[in-house]
């Protein structure tokens, strides 16, 4: 059968694995074999017959289950996928690794395809899978961030990223992005004071990832933090590298939002909704903090309001 599949021989492949699974009918193996030919031949629905049934011989191997929810995706059946995928890590045998190597892609796709279908309630459920398994992977937080941000779905985004809490329960990196989203998601809905607790939150979250200790003894609740330095400079210009770069540094902490764009597009927004992205962490121990958001370099009111707000940050311009 693979020989005949090599040679582009597929009528006969599909013969001979059928002739095989009618000699062998309990060998998971030739089952996807034959889903696997079928796929190319493009007979989607034997295909994912073939799949579900070497599935239900062998329900522990996830070759069945990607190429299975694979299939159904480029079928357009995406609650179907979505079905299949959570039934292949619901079993005993599933952690985080097995996750993280065989599924994690095909959830991101999956739920990027759900989005631009509109099945909304669907690609949250994806998403939260995703936390579910892995509450300290950036992905599937970045994915809810930018890609759900239909205006009629605001409550619900909100309501998701309060009830994702108890997944991250104990998780100071996804305690931090949830907190970064729901501020995000806040500051949409113009509820500027709740999105200012919210960063607050996600940056104590954040710098706690960075140096717990510090948090511990030296955190400020009442402190406001300016930026010590402003990246500046064109699109695709190098700012996020040189931001990512400078964020190394043992004496520079982290921002929630390495873009706040607060003198260009939010200023209405109010100083505190941007210092609450800063560590409440004392300038007078000698660390610094700071943000690249390019769009400063094209707005004509940026300079007049910086000096206004941050007079003494130094600018880096690229």
């Amino acid at each position: 059968g693979r020989r005949l599949v090599q040679q582009q021989r597929l009528d006969w492949a599909v013969e001979i694995y059928r002739l095989a699974i009618a000699q062998y009918p309990q060998m998971a193996m030739l089952h996807g074999a034959l889903g696997d030919v079928l796929q190319t031949k493009g007979e989607w629905q034997e295909a994912i017959a073939a799949y579900r049934q070497a599935i239900e011989l062998k329900s522990d191997e996830p070759l069945f289950y990607r190429a299975l929810g694979k299939l159904l995706q480029d079928s357009n059946l995406l609650e179907e996928a979505l079905d299949v995928y959570r039934q292949a890590l619901h079993g005993d045998t599933c952690d985080r690794e097995y996750y993280q190597t065989n599924y994690r892609d095909n959830f991101s796709k999956l739920g990027e395809a759900l989005e631009r279908q509109s099945l909304l309630d669907e690609a949250i459920e994806c998403y939260t899978e995703m936390i579910r398994l892995a509450p300290d992977d950036a992905l599937p937080y970045d994915r809810l961030r930018y890609a759900l941000l239909n205006p009629q779905q605001h409550e619900k985004i909100v309501a998701f990223y309060r009830a994702c809490f108890q997944l991250s329960t104990g998780n100071a990196i996804g305690s931090s992005l949830l907190y970064r989203n729901l501020g995000y998601a806040l500051s949409l809905q113009n509820r500027v004071k709740d999105a200012i607790e919210s960063y607050q939150q996600a940056s104590y979250y954040k710098t706690m990832c960075w140096n717990e200790e510090l948090v511990q003894d030296r955190w400020e609740p009442e402190l406001s933090r300016s930026p010590d330095f402003l990246i500046i400079g064109s699109h695709k210009g190098g700012t996020t590298s040189l931001f990512n770069y400078l964020s190394k540094h043992p004496q520079i902490l982290p921002t929630v939002n390495k873009e706040i764009d607060f003198f260009s597009f939010y200023f209405d927004r109010g100083e505190g909704w941007y210092l609450s992205q800063f560590p409440k962490i004392s300038p007078a121990l000698n660390f610094l903090v700071g943000e690249a958001s390019p769009s400063y370099f094209n707005f004509p009111n940026v300079p007049q309001r910086a000096v206004q707000f941050v007079p003494r940050t130094k600018l880096i311009v690229l």
